[in-house]
């Protein structure tokens, strides 16, 4: 039922059972994905999500974890722009 009420909200209807690498999530399609993520998170809602969008981490969570190559590199608050570990830092100049 949560499922099909979050599909609706996204214009998902009708696809739980469709593969992710089978749906086209063009910019707006994924806008509206990360609202619906973002009301689940200032409603209390816990979430593990692998993102590359900070604006989004920084919006809708409380802790950020870097992982490079499988390993996790640094477990950071997502306002932190001065990250302790070289690689962290070398990804974040690029993606902010």
């Amino acid at each position: 039922m949560a499922t099909r009420l979050v599909n609706c909200r996204v214009g998902l209807e009708n696809k739980e059972s469709t593969l992710p690498n089978q749906l086209k999530l063009d910019t707006e399609m994924l806008k509206k994905v990360l609202d619906v993520m973002l009301g689940f998170a200032k409603g209390g809602i816990t979430m593990i999500v692998a993102s590359h969008e900070m604006g989004f981490a920084r919006a809708a969570t409380d802790r950020v974890v870097c992982i490079d190559n499988g390993k996790m590199l640094s477990w950071m608050n997502p306002n932190d722009t001065n990250p302790k570990k070289s690689r962290t830092k070398e990804f974040l100049k690029h993606i902010l």
